[in-house]
Protein backbone atom coordinates (compact mmCIF):
# COMPACT_ATOMS: atom_id res chain seq x y z
CA UNK A 1 0.00 0.00 0.00
CA UNK A 2 2.90 2.40 0.57
CA UNK A 3 3.68 2.33 -3.16
CA UNK A 4 0.12 3.11 -4.14
CA UNK A 5 -0.32 5.82 -1.57
CA UNK A 6 3.05 7.34 -2.41
CA UNK A 7 2.20 7.57 -6.11
CA UNK A 8 -1.07 9.27 -5.33
CA UNK A 9 0.54 11.80 -3.01
CA UNK A 10 3.39 12.49 -5.40
CA UNK A 11 1.00 12.89 -8.27
CA UNK A 12 -1.10 15.64 -6.50
CA UNK A 13 1.46 17.57 -4.47
CA UNK A 14 3.30 19.58 -7.19
CA UNK A 15 0.06 20.76 -8.78
CA UNK A 16 -1.84 22.12 -5.78
CA UNK A 17 -1.83 25.77 -6.85
CA UNK A 18 -4.56 28.32 -7.08
CA UNK A 19 -8.04 27.07 -8.00
CA UNK A 20 -6.83 23.54 -8.77
CA UNK A 21 -6.05 22.86 -5.12
CA UNK A 22 -9.60 21.85 -4.16
CA UNK A 23 -9.98 19.78 -7.35
CA UNK A 24 -6.70 17.98 -6.57
CA UNK A 25 -7.86 17.24 -3.05
CA UNK A 26 -11.15 15.78 -4.38
CA UNK A 27 -9.28 13.64 -6.93
CA UNK A 28 -6.90 12.39 -4.26
CA UNK A 29 -9.81 11.51 -1.93
CA UNK A 30 -11.58 9.66 -4.75
CA UNK A 31 -8.44 7.66 -5.56
CA UNK A 32 -7.96 6.74 -1.91
CA UNK A 33 -11.60 5.57 -1.75
CA UNK A 34 -11.14 3.37 -4.85
CA UNK A 35 -7.88 1.87 -3.53
CA UNK A 36 -9.59 1.01 -0.23
CA UNK A 37 -12.47 -0.67 -2.08
CA UNK A 38 -10.11 -2.82 -4.15
CA UNK A 39 -8.15 -3.87 -1.08
CA UNK A 40 -11.35 -4.91 0.71
CA UNK A 41 -12.59 -6.90 -2.28
CA UNK A 42 -9.33 -8.83 -2.70
CA UNK A 43 -9.17 -9.57 1.02
CA UNK A 44 -12.68 -11.01 1.03
CA UNK A 45 -11.88 -13.43 -1.83
CA UNK A 46 -8.44 -14.66 -0.70
CA UNK A 47 -7.87 -18.44 -0.33
CA UNK A 48 -5.27 -20.63 1.38
CA UNK A 49 -1.93 -20.76 -0.31
CA UNK A 50 0.33 -23.77 -0.82
CA UNK A 51 3.23 -25.24 -2.74
CA UNK A 52 1.24 -25.63 -5.91
CA UNK A 53 -1.65 -23.76 -7.48
CA UNK A 54 -3.32 -27.03 -8.48
CA UNK A 55 -3.98 -30.36 -6.80
CA UNK A 56 -4.48 -31.27 -3.17
CA UNK A 57 -1.21 -29.67 -2.05
CA UNK A 58 -2.64 -26.23 -2.85
CA UNK A 59 -4.87 -26.04 0.17
CA UNK A 60 -2.83 -28.09 2.54
CA UNK A 61 0.46 -26.23 2.77
CA UNK A 62 -1.07 -23.66 5.15
CA UNK A 63 -4.24 -23.24 7.11
CA UNK A 64 -6.83 -20.72 5.92
CA UNK A 65 -5.89 -17.07 6.22
CA UNK A 66 -7.83 -14.83 8.57
CA UNK A 67 -9.70 -13.26 5.67
CA UNK A 68 -10.62 -16.58 4.01
CA UNK A 69 -13.17 -17.34 6.74
CA UNK A 70 -15.29 -14.18 7.09
CA UNK A 71 -17.24 -13.65 10.28
CA UNK A 72 -20.97 -12.87 10.28
CA UNK A 73 -20.12 -9.22 10.86
CA UNK A 74 -17.75 -9.01 7.88
CA UNK A 75 -20.28 -10.76 5.61
CA UNK A 76 -22.93 -8.25 6.64
CA UNK A 77 -20.55 -5.37 5.98
CA UNK A 78 -19.72 -6.71 2.53
CA UNK A 79 -23.40 -7.03 1.70
CA UNK A 80 -24.08 -3.31 2.24
CA UNK A 81 -20.88 -2.02 0.59
CA UNK A 82 -21.89 -0.13 -2.61
CA UNK A 83 -19.09 -1.59 -4.75
CA UNK A 84 -19.73 -5.25 -3.78
CA UNK A 85 -21.74 -5.96 -6.92
CA UNK A 86 -21.03 -9.76 -6.90
CA UNK A 87 -22.38 -12.15 -4.24
CA UNK A 88 -20.00 -13.17 -1.46
CA UNK A 89 -18.25 -16.52 -2.19
CA UNK A 90 -18.22 -19.25 0.49
CA UNK A 91 -14.90 -19.67 2.32
CA UNK A 92 -12.38 -22.05 0.79
CA UNK A 93 -11.88 -25.10 3.05
CA UNK A 94 -8.35 -25.66 4.39
CA UNK A 95 -8.25 -29.12 2.76
CA UNK A 96 -10.02 -29.91 -0.54
CA UNK A 97 -12.61 -32.65 -0.78
CA UNK A 98 -10.65 -35.93 -0.91
CA UNK A 99 -10.52 -37.23 -4.45
CA UNK A 100 -8.65 -40.21 -5.83
CA UNK A 101 -8.36 -38.20 -9.07
CA UNK A 102 -5.52 -36.33 -7.37
CA UNK A 103 -3.31 -39.39 -7.86
CA UNK A 104 -1.74 -40.24 -11.20
CA UNK A 105 -1.63 -44.04 -11.43
CA UNK A 106 0.15 -46.28 -13.89
CA UNK A 107 -1.75 -49.10 -15.62
CA UNK A 108 -2.07 -52.01 -13.16
CA UNK A 109 0.56 -54.74 -13.40
CA UNK A 110 -0.87 -56.85 -10.57
CA UNK A 111 -4.45 -57.46 -9.32
CA UNK A 112 -5.41 -55.01 -6.58
CA UNK A 113 -2.07 -53.12 -6.66
CA UNK A 114 -1.23 -49.78 -8.31
CA UNK A 115 1.81 -47.52 -8.45
CA UNK A 116 0.73 -43.87 -8.27
CA UNK A 117 2.21 -40.43 -7.75
CA UNK A 118 0.92 -37.15 -6.38
CA UNK A 119 3.48 -34.38 -6.65
CA UNK A 120 6.61 -35.59 -4.89
CA UNK A 121 4.72 -38.45 -3.23
CA UNK A 122 5.39 -41.97 -4.52
CA UNK A 123 2.43 -44.19 -3.63
CA UNK A 124 1.63 -47.89 -3.69
CA UNK A 125 -2.15 -48.15 -3.55
CA UNK A 126 -3.53 -51.60 -2.77
CA UNK A 127 -6.64 -53.45 -1.71
CA UNK A 128 -5.80 -55.55 1.38
CA UNK A 129 -9.13 -57.40 1.12
CA UNK A 130 -8.27 -58.72 -2.33
CA UNK A 131 -7.38 -62.41 -1.76
CA UNK A 132 -4.54 -62.03 -4.27
CA UNK A 133 -2.92 -59.26 -2.21
CA UNK A 134 -1.07 -59.76 1.05
CA UNK A 135 1.19 -57.44 3.05
CA UNK A 136 3.84 -59.11 5.21
CA UNK A 137 6.33 -57.99 7.82
CA UNK A 138 9.79 -59.07 6.68
CA UNK A 139 12.92 -58.86 8.84
CA UNK A 140 16.57 -59.31 7.82
CA UNK A 141 18.41 -62.59 8.16
CA UNK A 142 20.76 -63.38 11.02
CA UNK A 143 21.74 -65.92 13.67
CA UNK A 144 19.73 -66.73 16.77
CA UNK A 145 21.28 -67.63 20.12
CA UNK A 146 21.60 -71.27 19.06
CA UNK A 147 23.49 -70.44 15.87
CA UNK A 148 20.62 -71.13 13.45
CA UNK A 149 20.60 -68.78 10.44
CA UNK A 150 17.42 -67.40 8.92
CA UNK A 151 14.95 -64.53 9.06
CA UNK A 152 14.98 -62.87 12.49
CA UNK A 153 12.21 -63.96 14.86
CA UNK A 154 13.14 -61.45 17.57
CA UNK A 155 13.69 -57.67 17.60
CA UNK A 156 16.66 -57.67 20.01
CA UNK A 157 20.12 -59.09 20.32
CA UNK A 158 20.23 -62.21 22.52
CA UNK A 159 21.26 -61.51 26.10
CA UNK A 160 24.27 -63.77 25.54
CA UNK A 161 25.88 -60.79 23.75
CA UNK A 162 27.23 -57.78 25.70
CA UNK A 163 24.50 -55.38 24.52
CA UNK A 164 21.79 -58.02 24.19
CA UNK A 165 18.59 -57.87 26.22
CA UNK A 166 16.37 -60.61 24.79
CA UNK A 167 15.84 -63.83 26.70
CA UNK A 168 14.19 -65.22 23.56
CA UNK A 169 15.97 -66.42 20.42
CA UNK A 170 17.45 -63.00 19.68
CA UNK A 171 19.02 -62.15 16.33
CA UNK A 172 22.48 -60.88 15.38
CA UNK A 173 25.12 -60.74 12.69
CA UNK A 174 28.68 -59.57 13.28
CA UNK A 175 27.76 -58.54 16.82
CA UNK A 176 24.99 -56.17 15.66
CA UNK A 177 21.31 -56.44 14.88
CA UNK A 178 21.07 -57.45 11.20
CA UNK A 179 20.03 -54.89 8.59
CA UNK A 180 19.27 -55.12 4.86
CA UNK A 181 17.81 -53.01 2.07
CA UNK A 182 14.09 -53.45 1.46
CA UNK A 183 14.69 -54.88 -2.03
CA UNK A 184 16.96 -57.57 -0.56
CA UNK A 185 14.25 -58.59 1.91
CA UNK A 186 11.55 -58.53 -0.78
CA UNK A 187 13.48 -60.66 -3.27
CA UNK A 188 13.48 -63.60 -0.86
CA UNK A 189 9.75 -63.87 -1.60
CA UNK A 190 9.02 -64.90 -5.21
CA UNK A 191 5.58 -63.26 -5.07
CA UNK A 192 6.90 -59.87 -3.82
CA UNK A 193 6.05 -56.89 -6.04
CA UNK A 194 6.57 -53.89 -3.69
CA UNK A 195 8.31 -53.03 -0.42
CA UNK A 196 8.86 -50.04 1.86
CA UNK A 197 10.83 -49.56 5.05
CA UNK A 198 8.88 -49.74 8.31
CA UNK A 199 9.62 -49.05 12.00
CA UNK A 200 12.40 -47.03 13.65
CA UNK A 201 15.48 -48.79 15.03
CA UNK A 202 18.84 -48.20 16.69
CA UNK A 203 21.00 -46.19 14.28
CA UNK A 204 23.93 -46.00 13.67
CA UNK A 205 24.97 -48.66 16.18
CA UNK A 206 22.27 -51.26 15.25
CA UNK A 207 21.98 -52.30 18.91
CA UNK A 208 18.37 -53.42 18.45
CA UNK A 209 15.75 -53.88 15.75
CA UNK A 210 12.21 -52.47 15.36
CA UNK A 211 11.24 -50.28 18.30
CA UNK A 212 7.48 -50.76 18.42
CA UNK A 213 4.87 -53.51 18.30
CA UNK A 214 5.96 -56.19 15.80
CA UNK A 215 3.69 -59.06 14.73
CA UNK A 216 4.55 -61.37 11.82
CA UNK A 217 2.04 -63.95 10.57
CA UNK A 218 0.08 -63.52 13.81
CA UNK A 219 3.09 -64.09 16.10
CA UNK A 220 4.39 -61.28 18.27
CA UNK A 221 8.17 -60.85 17.97
CA UNK A 222 8.76 -57.99 20.40
CA UNK A 223 8.03 -58.15 24.14
CA UNK A 224 10.44 -61.01 24.81
CA UNK A 225 11.98 -61.23 28.27
CA UNK A 226 13.93 -58.04 28.85
CA UNK A 227 11.90 -55.97 26.32
CA UNK A 228 9.77 -54.05 28.80
CA UNK A 229 9.67 -50.54 27.33
CA UNK A 230 5.88 -50.35 26.92
CA UNK A 231 6.16 -49.08 23.34
CA UNK A 232 3.35 -51.40 22.25
CA UNK A 233 0.78 -49.16 23.94
CA UNK A 234 2.61 -45.80 24.04
CA UNK A 235 3.40 -45.54 20.33
CA UNK A 236 1.17 -45.87 17.29
CA UNK A 237 1.15 -48.98 15.16
CA UNK A 238 -0.34 -50.27 11.92
CA UNK A 239 -2.17 -53.61 11.93
CA UNK A 240 -3.45 -55.45 8.86
CA UNK A 241 -5.81 -58.21 9.93
CA UNK A 242 -5.88 -61.55 8.16
CA UNK A 243 -9.16 -60.51 6.52
CA UNK A 244 -7.69 -57.17 5.36
CA UNK A 245 -9.18 -54.89 8.04
CA UNK A 246 -6.87 -52.00 9.00
CA UNK A 247 -6.14 -50.53 12.43
CA UNK A 248 -3.93 -47.45 12.88
CA UNK A 249 -3.10 -45.75 16.17
CA UNK A 250 -1.96 -46.64 19.69
CA UNK A 251 -3.29 -49.90 21.09
CA UNK A 252 -6.10 -49.34 23.58
CA UNK A 253 -4.68 -50.29 27.03
CA UNK A 254 -8.15 -51.52 27.99
CA UNK A 255 -7.79 -54.32 25.42
CA UNK A 256 -4.68 -55.67 27.19
CA UNK A 257 -5.34 -58.05 30.12
CA UNK A 258 -2.47 -56.60 32.17
CA UNK A 259 -1.97 -52.93 31.13
CA UNK A 260 0.80 -52.53 33.70
CA UNK A 261 2.81 -55.23 31.91
CA UNK A 262 1.88 -54.84 28.22
CA UNK A 263 4.95 -56.79 27.09
CA UNK A 264 3.23 -59.98 28.30
CA UNK A 265 0.21 -59.39 26.02
CA UNK A 266 -0.36 -61.87 23.19
CA UNK A 267 -2.26 -60.06 20.39
CA UNK A 268 -5.05 -61.82 18.56
CA UNK A 269 -3.39 -63.58 15.60
CA UNK A 270 -6.21 -62.66 13.20
CA UNK A 271 -6.68 -58.99 14.11
CA UNK A 272 -2.94 -58.25 14.44
CA UNK A 273 -1.75 -60.64 11.70
CA UNK A 274 0.68 -58.09 10.22
CA UNK A 275 1.70 -55.26 12.60
CA UNK A 276 4.51 -52.69 12.61
CA UNK A 277 5.16 -49.73 14.89
CA UNK A 278 5.59 -46.09 13.95
CA UNK A 279 5.52 -42.57 15.33
CA UNK A 280 3.31 -40.54 15.37
CA UNK A 281 -0.22 -41.06 14.08
CA UNK A 282 -0.65 -38.40 11.39
CA UNK A 283 -4.37 -38.54 10.52
CA UNK A 284 -7.29 -39.57 12.71
CA UNK A 285 -10.90 -39.79 11.49
CA UNK A 286 -9.99 -37.95 8.30
CA UNK A 287 -8.39 -34.95 10.02
CA UNK A 288 -4.71 -34.08 10.53
CA UNK A 289 -3.79 -34.53 14.18
CA UNK A 290 -2.37 -31.91 16.51
CA UNK A 291 1.22 -33.05 15.98
CA UNK A 292 2.73 -31.39 19.04
CA UNK A 293 0.20 -33.00 21.34
CA UNK A 294 0.33 -36.34 19.53
CA UNK A 295 4.11 -36.54 19.74
CA UNK A 296 4.10 -35.77 23.46
CA UNK A 297 1.41 -38.37 24.11
CA UNK A 298 3.18 -41.09 22.17
CA UNK A 299 6.80 -40.68 23.21
CA UNK A 300 7.61 -37.06 23.90
CA UNK A 301 9.35 -36.43 20.59
CA UNK A 302 8.87 -36.66 16.83
CA UNK A 303 11.44 -37.24 14.08
CA UNK A 304 12.50 -33.85 12.63
CA UNK A 305 8.94 -32.47 12.50
CA UNK A 306 9.88 -29.05 11.10
CA UNK A 307 12.54 -30.03 8.56
CA UNK A 308 11.76 -31.10 4.99
CA UNK A 309 13.00 -34.70 5.06
CA UNK A 310 12.41 -37.96 3.26
CA UNK A 311 9.38 -39.64 4.80
CA UNK A 312 7.60 -43.00 4.79
CA UNK A 313 3.97 -43.27 5.86
CA UNK A 314 0.90 -45.49 5.53
CA UNK A 315 -2.72 -44.37 5.28
CA UNK A 316 -6.05 -46.13 4.93
CA UNK A 317 -8.90 -44.77 2.79
CA UNK A 318 -12.59 -44.89 3.65
CA UNK A 319 -13.07 -47.80 1.24
CA UNK A 320 -10.41 -49.84 3.06
CA UNK A 321 -7.65 -49.39 0.48
CA UNK A 322 -4.13 -48.88 1.76
CA UNK A 323 -1.67 -46.17 0.67
CA UNK A 324 2.05 -46.84 1.15
CA UNK A 325 3.64 -43.40 0.74
CA UNK A 326 7.31 -42.48 0.36
CA UNK A 327 8.72 -38.96 -0.19
CA UNK A 328 12.33 -38.48 -1.43
CA UNK A 329 14.90 -36.44 0.48
CA UNK A 330 14.74 -33.80 -2.24
CA UNK A 331 12.51 -31.86 -1.94
CA UNK A 332 11.50 -33.61 1.28
CA UNK A 333 8.43 -32.69 3.32
CA UNK A 334 7.67 -31.47 6.85
CA UNK A 335 5.72 -33.80 9.09
CA UNK A 336 2.74 -31.44 9.40
CA UNK A 337 2.58 -31.02 5.63
CA UNK A 338 2.68 -34.80 5.15
CA UNK A 339 -0.23 -35.08 7.58
CA UNK A 340 -2.27 -32.58 5.56
CA UNK A 341 -1.38 -34.16 2.24
CA UNK A 342 -2.47 -37.60 3.41
CA UNK A 343 -5.77 -36.22 4.65
CA UNK A 344 -6.24 -34.45 1.31
CA UNK A 345 -5.70 -37.76 -0.49
CA UNK A 346 -8.61 -39.20 1.48
CA UNK A 347 -6.80 -41.01 4.31
CA UNK A 348 -9.11 -41.71 7.24
CA UNK A 349 -6.18 -42.72 9.44
CA UNK A 350 -2.44 -42.55 8.77
CA UNK A 351 0.84 -43.28 10.55
CA UNK A 352 4.39 -42.05 10.10
CA UNK A 353 7.14 -44.67 9.79
CA UNK A 354 10.91 -44.32 9.85
CA UNK A 355 12.13 -41.71 7.36
CA UNK A 356 15.19 -39.65 6.50
CA UNK A 357 18.00 -41.90 5.29
CA UNK A 358 15.82 -45.00 5.86
CA UNK A 359 13.04 -44.15 3.35
CA UNK A 360 13.02 -46.65 0.48
CA UNK A 361 10.50 -47.86 -2.09
CA UNK A 362 10.98 -50.96 -4.24
CA UNK A 363 8.42 -51.83 -6.92
CA UNK A 364 8.28 -54.40 -9.72
CA UNK A 365 11.87 -55.49 -9.22
CA UNK A 366 13.41 -52.02 -9.12
CA UNK A 367 14.00 -49.22 -6.65
CA UNK A 368 11.74 -46.23 -7.16
CA UNK A 369 13.45 -44.48 -4.23
CA UNK A 370 16.71 -45.75 -2.76
CA UNK A 371 18.99 -44.56 0.02
CA UNK A 372 22.15 -46.40 1.07
CA UNK A 373 21.07 -47.16 4.63
CA UNK A 374 20.20 -50.78 5.50
CA UNK A 375 17.06 -51.07 7.63
CA UNK A 376 15.76 -53.70 10.04
CA UNK A 377 12.16 -54.11 8.90
CA UNK A 378 10.14 -53.92 5.69
CA UNK A 379 6.51 -54.09 4.67
CA UNK A 380 6.47 -56.33 1.60
CA UNK A 381 3.47 -56.55 -0.77
CA UNK A 382 2.84 -59.96 -2.32
CA UNK A 383 0.80 -60.66 -5.47
CA UNK A 384 -0.61 -64.17 -5.05
CA UNK A 385 -2.34 -66.62 -7.40
CA UNK A 386 -6.11 -66.64 -7.30
CA UNK A 387 -7.33 -68.64 -4.28
CA UNK A 388 -9.25 -71.88 -4.82
CA UNK A 389 -12.73 -71.13 -5.99
CA UNK A 390 -15.99 -73.04 -5.85
CA UNK A 391 -16.01 -75.55 -8.72
CA UNK A 392 -19.78 -75.78 -8.72
CA UNK A 393 -22.91 -73.67 -8.64
CA UNK A 394 -23.33 -72.44 -5.09
CA UNK A 395 -22.28 -69.78 -2.63
CA UNK A 396 -19.65 -69.55 0.09
CA UNK A 397 -19.49 -68.32 3.68
CA UNK A 398 -15.77 -67.77 4.29
CA UNK A 399 -13.96 -67.35 7.60
CA UNK A 400 -13.11 -63.81 6.43
CA UNK A 401 -16.84 -62.98 6.29
CA UNK A 402 -18.78 -61.13 8.97
CA UNK A 403 -21.03 -64.20 9.03
CA UNK A 404 -18.24 -66.21 10.65
CA UNK A 405 -17.67 -65.84 14.40
CA UNK A 406 -14.88 -67.51 16.37
CA UNK A 407 -14.73 -68.01 20.13
CA UNK A 408 -12.07 -69.47 22.40
CA UNK A 409 -11.24 -69.90 26.08
CA UNK A 410 -7.54 -69.93 26.84
CA UNK A 411 -6.62 -71.14 23.36
CA UNK A 412 -4.69 -69.20 20.72
CA UNK A 413 -5.80 -69.07 17.11
CA UNK A 414 -3.12 -69.29 14.44
CA UNK A 415 -3.39 -68.05 10.89
CA UNK A 416 -2.27 -69.92 7.82
CA UNK A 417 -2.03 -67.58 4.78
CA UNK A 418 -3.75 -69.95 2.36
CA UNK A 419 -7.40 -70.72 1.84
CA UNK A 420 -10.54 -69.72 -0.03
CA UNK A 421 -10.45 -66.10 1.16
CA UNK A 422 -6.66 -65.94 1.29
CA UNK A 423 -6.22 -67.45 4.76
CA UNK A 424 -7.49 -70.13 7.15
CA UNK A 425 -7.49 -70.55 10.93
CA UNK A 426 -5.98 -73.32 13.05
CA UNK A 427 -6.41 -74.13 16.72
CA UNK A 428 -5.35 -77.12 18.88
CA UNK A 429 -7.97 -79.71 19.72
CA UNK A 430 -9.34 -80.50 23.17
CA UNK A 431 -10.47 -83.90 24.43
CA UNK A 432 -13.93 -82.96 25.69
CA UNK A 433 -14.35 -79.32 26.65
CA UNK A 434 -15.21 -77.14 23.63
CA UNK A 435 -12.59 -74.51 24.45
CA UNK A 436 -12.88 -73.08 20.93
CA UNK A 437 -15.46 -73.03 18.20
CA UNK A 438 -16.26 -71.31 14.94
CA UNK A 439 -19.76 -70.64 13.63
CA UNK A 440 -20.78 -69.89 10.04
CA UNK A 441 -24.23 -68.25 9.94
CA UNK A 442 -26.06 -69.22 6.75
CA UNK A 443 -28.21 -66.79 4.80
CA UNK A 444 -30.49 -69.23 3.00
CA UNK A 445 -32.17 -67.55 0.00
CA UNK A 446 -35.19 -69.89 -0.07
CA UNK A 447 -36.46 -72.97 1.75
CA UNK A 448 -35.28 -76.27 0.40
CA UNK A 449 -32.65 -78.99 0.46
CA UNK A 450 -29.00 -77.94 0.21
CA UNK A 451 -25.72 -79.80 0.05
CA UNK A 452 -23.37 -78.39 2.74
CA UNK A 453 -19.64 -78.57 2.02
CA UNK A 454 -16.54 -77.66 4.05
CA UNK A 455 -13.23 -76.58 2.53
CA UNK A 456 -10.37 -78.50 4.11
CA UNK A 457 -6.65 -77.83 3.73
CA UNK A 458 -3.84 -80.36 3.77
CA UNK A 459 -2.47 -79.88 7.31
CA UNK A 460 -0.04 -82.52 8.51
CA UNK A 461 -1.41 -82.90 12.05
CA UNK A 462 -5.08 -82.17 11.34
CA UNK A 463 -7.73 -84.06 13.28
CA UNK A 464 -9.53 -87.08 11.90
CA UNK A 465 -12.53 -86.38 14.12
CA UNK A 466 -13.73 -82.89 13.23
CA UNK A 467 -17.25 -82.58 14.62
CA UNK A 468 -19.41 -80.25 12.55
CA UNK A 469 -22.85 -79.29 13.84
CA UNK A 470 -25.52 -78.24 11.34
CA UNK A 471 -28.52 -76.38 12.72
CA UNK A 472 -31.35 -76.50 10.18
CA UNK A 473 -35.15 -76.47 10.27
CA UNK A 474 -35.09 -76.33 14.06
CA UNK A 475 -32.85 -79.40 14.42
CA UNK A 476 -29.16 -79.82 15.33
CA UNK A 477 -27.28 -82.66 13.63
CA UNK A 478 -23.66 -83.75 14.13
CA UNK A 479 -21.40 -84.85 11.29
CA UNK A 480 -17.85 -86.13 11.92
CA UNK A 481 -15.31 -85.93 9.07
CA UNK A 482 -11.55 -86.30 8.79
CA UNK A 483 -9.54 -83.16 8.08
CA UNK A 484 -6.40 -85.20 7.50
CA UNK A 485 -6.25 -84.86 3.72
CA UNK A 486 -3.30 -84.81 1.35
CA UNK A 487 -4.44 -81.70 -0.52
CA UNK A 488 -7.03 -78.95 -0.26
CA UNK A 489 -10.52 -80.03 -1.24
CA UNK A 490 -14.23 -79.53 -0.69
CA UNK A 491 -15.81 -82.23 1.48
CA UNK A 492 -19.58 -82.77 1.61
CA UNK A 493 -21.13 -82.82 5.08
CA UNK A 494 -24.42 -84.10 3.65
CA UNK A 495 -27.71 -82.74 2.36
CA UNK A 496 -30.03 -80.97 4.77
CA UNK A 497 -33.38 -79.25 4.51
CA UNK A 498 -33.43 -75.56 5.50
CA UNK A 499 -36.38 -73.32 6.26
CA UNK A 500 -34.68 -70.13 5.08
CA UNK A 501 -36.02 -68.27 8.14
CA UNK A 502 -34.48 -67.44 11.49
CA UNK A 503 -30.93 -68.44 12.40
CA UNK A 504 -29.44 -71.50 10.66
CA UNK A 505 -25.75 -72.26 10.93
CA UNK A 506 -22.79 -74.65 10.74
CA UNK A 507 -20.52 -74.92 13.78
CA UNK A 508 -17.17 -76.64 14.33
CA UNK A 509 -15.95 -77.16 17.89
CA UNK A 510 -12.43 -77.99 19.05
CA UNK A 511 -13.63 -80.99 21.07
CA UNK A 512 -12.59 -84.13 19.16
CA UNK A 513 -12.21 -86.82 21.83
CA UNK A 514 -8.49 -87.07 21.06
CA UNK A 515 -5.80 -86.22 23.61
CA UNK A 516 -5.57 -82.49 24.32
CA UNK A 517 -3.35 -80.67 21.83
CA UNK A 518 -2.54 -83.81 19.84
CA UNK A 519 -4.15 -82.54 16.62
CA UNK A 520 -5.33 -79.30 15.02
CA UNK A 521 -8.63 -78.15 13.63
CA UNK A 522 -8.78 -76.14 10.43
CA UNK A 523 -11.42 -73.46 9.89
CA UNK A 524 -11.92 -72.06 6.40
CA UNK A 525 -15.06 -71.84 4.25
CA UNK A 526 -18.49 -73.44 4.17
CA UNK A 527 -20.38 -73.67 0.87
CA UNK A 528 -23.95 -74.51 -0.03
CA UNK A 529 -25.39 -75.73 -3.30
CA UNK A 530 -28.76 -77.07 -4.33
CA UNK A 531 -28.78 -80.72 -5.36
CA UNK A 532 -30.68 -82.04 -8.34
CA UNK A 533 -33.28 -84.73 -7.49
CA UNK A 534 -33.22 -87.33 -10.23
CA UNK A 535 -35.38 -90.03 -8.74
CA UNK A 536 -36.84 -90.47 -5.28
CA UNK A 537 -37.95 -93.95 -4.20
CA UNK A 538 -41.53 -94.12 -3.01
CA UNK A 539 -40.67 -95.24 0.54
CA UNK A 540 -37.25 -93.75 1.22
CA UNK A 541 -36.68 -90.26 2.56
CA UNK A 542 -35.96 -88.11 -0.56
CA UNK A 543 -33.55 -85.92 1.40
CA UNK A 544 -31.02 -88.62 2.12
CA UNK A 545 -27.66 -87.87 0.46
CA UNK A 546 -27.51 -91.09 -1.54
CA UNK A 547 -30.67 -90.24 -3.44
CA UNK A 548 -29.42 -87.05 -5.08
CA UNK A 549 -27.16 -86.32 -7.99
CA UNK A 550 -24.96 -83.31 -7.30
CA UNK A 551 -24.43 -80.79 -10.06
Amino acid sequence: MRTVFGSAAGYGSPRMKGGRTRRGIWILALMLLLVTACASGSSASSSPSGEDSTGPATATAQGPSASSTPTALSVQAQAVTPWAVTPTQPPTPPIPTPSMLAMQCEPPLYPGILHCTQGSLQIIRLDPKNPQVRVEVVLPQGYDRHGFFGECRDVHLPDSLPEGRSQGPGCYRNGQYPAEFVGTMARRHPAAVAAINADFFSFPDYAYGPVGLTVKDGERLDGRGGDEDGHEIRRSSLSIAANGDIRIGPVDPASIPDPARPWTWIPDAVDYFTTVGGLPQLVRNGEPVDLERQCIEEQGWCPDPYRPRARTAVGVLANGELLLVVVPEEPGIELAELSRRLAALGAVDAINLDGGGSSQLWYDGEYVLFQPRPVVEALVVLSLPAPPGVPFRGWVVDDSSDSFVRQSIGETWRVRPVGVGGYSLLIPNTAELAAAMGTWTLDIPAPGAYDVLAFILGVQDATQHAQYQIYHAGRLEDVVVSQLVSEEQWVSLGIFDFEGEGVEFVRLTAATGEADGSTQLVYDAIALRQPLILQAPAVANPRRPGEFEIR
